[in-house]
């Protein structure tokens, strides 16, 4: 598991995260921690699974979900958590 703590930025919001990035029995993931901001990435073996991003916690911006041949399968956009468009 690697953990880089750095400081952040992000749509005026400033803070400080722990940067966690491993291998699980799920496979591979990568987040920030305490509360999720910035990139997050979910691999599963070996293939990228989900790609996203977080602000404050919760979902915002494009998210996408693949096929295993790296092709995207769906994508969707939030704002503060919600859903609101593809």
């Amino acid at each position: 598991m690697r953990n880089v703590t750095k400081r952040y930025e992000t749509l005026g919001v400033k803070g400080e995260e722990a940067d966690r990035s491993g291998w699980s029995k799920a496979g591979y993931s990568r987040y920030c921690e305490p509360k999720k901001n910035g990139p997050w990435e979910a691999w599963s073996g070996g293939y990228l699974q989900v790609k996203g991003e977080y602000l404050n916690g919760l979902k915002h911006g494009t998210w996408q979900w693949f096929n295993r041949d790296g092709t995207v399968q769906t994508e969707l956009v939030y704002r503060g958590g919600e859903e609101v468009g593809d």
